[in-house]
């Protein structure tokens, strides 16, 4: 369950203006004390009948110590693929973790990387690289 949330930096990245992120999270970056601290708050887990709509999101964002949405990882990699039709991939080969950005099809690869420790290392470099991808196309 460590990895379940993307970090901070790219859940800002996302919930900036600029990148147009606006789905429902199960849970929010709050941060708390002098600034520095931050924690993912998880919204009520709501069953697979019900649907977002029963969170007042409105009234969590206006709390001022609400950051931004905290997306799960796989829910930005389904966002790339849905919203701007980037397929993200990380992939193990020779021993370190690898990504890859792909257009529709895998036609056209818009960028890769390598050479690192952990599966959520290239995936966080990944979805850095998508956002700088977007920006430079809109």
């Amino acid at each position: 369950m460590k990895h379940l949330f993307v970090p901070y930096p790219i859940a800002l990245l996302a919930s900036s203006e600029a990148a147009g992120f606006d789905e429902p999270c199960l849970g929010d970056y709050w941060t708390f004390g002098n600034k520095n601290k931050r924690a993912i708050i998880q919204h009520e887990l709501i069953t697979a009948a019900e649907d977002f709509s029963t969170i007042n999101y409105d009234s969590v964002h206006r709390d001022p110590y609400f950051e931004c949405p905290a997306p799960l990882y796989q829910q930005m990699i389904d966002w790339f693929e849905e919203t701007h039709h980037k397929y993200i991939y990380a992939f193990r080969y020779n021993g370190r973790w690898q990504w890859k950005i792909d257009a529709e099809h895998g036609c056209d690869e818009f960028s890769k990387g390598d050479g690192f420790n952990t599966k959520y290392e290239a995936l966080n470099k990944a979805l850095e690289e998508a956002f700088k991808i977007i920006k430079k196309l809109n």
